[in-house]
């Protein structure tokens, strides 16, 4: 996961749901960040507690009894005592825990909107504790601005200038079929356009509307597996209940796999320019595929290399219809030393107010400089 200035990525996003669901628990898997689908309504109920509580001490009594009551028989009687002590109390526990879970994964609603409602929940908790985490490490965000993509890469190009927390609006209003191409240099701040699009787009997400999720491509083999499946598998990997076979009547598939078939998973694409340059084609084709002229999409890549996969040099060539472009803004000037002034202070100042005025190279060199500076500040 690539980031570039990560403090401050959005602003906080209501809860569009009145069920809890908790941070973390089964549904995590093994990537970071994972957050589970979990439906909590607060804690356990106290009768339930109290019963299980209950029982785990009479189990106890009596294990103790029977520990006391067979000691006398045999040649060690502290090794009896030790080892009948926990065997009721503790055999009633986990089979009470195993029950409990069977009956949460029973009642939990399978209904793909439901899970889609609780998956945007999981996603908006996870980018926000992603969030949380980098921005100590970086409390000063670089902007970010862009500009309408050429008319070659996308067909939709003109009024879709902007800059930062405006990408949500854009997006809603501008982008007439919920199609967007990103484009930008190493180091422009591709990703973090993304999440803070991500997060603007589930902030003002409503029930049943499909749910943004970003995919980092780098991890994808277009000539292995197709878009759909691999997404699936990705969906199953960070969100593990996602992993749950659907009910019958949706065709023995998963509950990742009904999302996705029913278009309620927005993709985020990031990070195409990670891919081989031999396989930019075939995953541009296989993209299509997946992704036809009416499903949303987000797709990020660097100019050069998306335009090389519009014109392979063998193949058919492929394209993504109904498309529209944006392309980031190298940064300025002003905002490159900002950003210095903001993060030095003080008398380390003083040289950066000396080359404030020391044009598009110095800004251009500084900027990528810091882009850089802030991911590995990160990690």
């Amino acid at each position: 996961m690539r980031w570039s200035g990560p403090g401050s990525i959005g602003p906080g996003v209501r809860d569009p749901s009145p069920t809890r669901v908790a941070p973390a628990g089964i549904g995590s898997g093994r990537g970071s960040g994972c957050a589970t689908l979990r439906r909590v309504s607060g804690v356990a109920p106290r009768s339930r507690v109290r019963r299980v509580g209950i029982v785990y001490l009479a189990l106890c009594g009596v294990g103790t009894l029977g520990a006391l009551l067979v000691a006398p028989r045999v040649e060690d009687p502290a090794a009896v005592v030790a080892a009948l002590l926990p065997t009721l109390a503790g055999a009633y526990l986990a089979w009470s825990a195993y029950r409990a879970d069977r009956a949460e994964a029973a009642s939990a609603p399978t209904d793909p909107g439901a899970v889609a409602d609780r998956l945007s929940v999981a996603v908006r908790r996870q980018w926000e504790a992603e969030a949380r985490a980098r921005r100590p490490a970086d409390p000063y965000p670089l902007p970010v601005s862009w500009r309408g993509a050429e008319a070659g890469p996308a067909e939709v190009t003109q009024g879709l200038a902007g800059r930062d927390g405006q990408i949500g609006a854009l997006f809603a209003g501008r982008v007439p079929d919920r199609r967007l191409l990103v484009l930008g240099a190493p180091g422009s701040g591709k990703t973090l356009l993304l999440v803070r699009l991500l997060l603007s787009l589930v902030e003002d997400r409503t029930a049943g509307e499909p749910v943004p999720v970003l995919f980092p491509l780098a991890s994808w083999d277009p000539t292995a597996v197709d878009l759909r499946g691999w997404m699936e598998r990705k969906l199953v990997q960070d969100h593990a209940e996602l992993g749950a076979p659907a009910p019958g009547e949706y065709g023995g598939t998963t509950l990742a796999g009904i999302l996705l078939d029913r278009r309620l998973v927005l993709p985020v694409l990031d990070g195409f320019d990670e891919l081989p340059a031999v396989l930019s084609a075939s995953a541009l084709h296989r993209i299509g595929e997946a992704m036809p002229y009416g499903c949303g999409l987000v797709l990020s890549n660097r100019p050069a290399e998306y335009r090389a996969a519009l014109r392979p040099t063998t193949g058919v060539p492929a394209r993504l219809t109904g498309m529209a472009g944006i392309e980031l803004e190298p940064l300025d000037a002003s905002d490159v030393a900002d950003y210095l002034l903001r993060d030095a202070g003080g008398t380390r100042a003083g040289p950066v107010r000396r080359r404030r005025g020391g044009g598009s190279r110095w800004s251009r060199c500084w900027g990528r400089t810091l882009r850089w500076h802030g991911r590995s500040r990160a990690r």
